[in-house]
């Protein structure tokens, strides 16, 4: 009986190690939803940068993170371009893709609009920041620490 109960309590173990969003996935997704935001037309000059980084996760885990940076389109031919304008319509597209808004990490000020929204299922959180001066946007994506 007691080969029986190990062979079960090693079979549960297993399976928990492999429940839960995996960085590979949650990567993919990262990307996706990132190359969508950096296609949009009315971010010019930009640049996107996608790199893995280990410094604040614990041991065996590491997240991934895709930043985009780029300036609002002249403004003679978008006058109405403004901070909360440009955030807003991020915003939009990242809802139209299943995040979610955390207003308490918002943070929005005169000249600078600053939104954060979240995917809970595999675990990513995008951070949008759109300003006055420039680089007007910049949006950073982070998986959380997976392993």
């Amino acid at each position: 009986m007691r080969p029986v109960v190990q062979c079960v309590l090693a079979l549960l173990l297993l399976s928990a190690c492999g429940s839960g969003p995996r960085l590979a996935d949650a990567a993919r997704v990262l990307d996706e939803d990132g190359a969508a935001l950096s296609r949009l037309g009315y971010i010019h000059n930009k640049s996107a940068v996608r790199k893995d980084d280990r410094s604040d996760c614990q041991e065996g885990t590491r997240r991934s993170i895709y930043m985009i940076s780029g300036s609002f389109p002249d403004s003679k031919l978008f006058p109405s371009m403004s901070p909360e304008l440009a955030s807003l319509t991020l915003d939009a597209e990242l809802r139209k893709r299943g995040y979610e808004q955390d207003a308490a990490a918002d943070n929005s000020q005169a000249e600078r609009s600053v939104r954060v929204l979240r995917k809970i299922d595999p675990g990513i959180q995008f951070m949008v920041t759109a300003q006055v001066i420039a680089p007007n946007i910049t949006i950073i994506g982070k998986t959380d620490c997976l392993s």
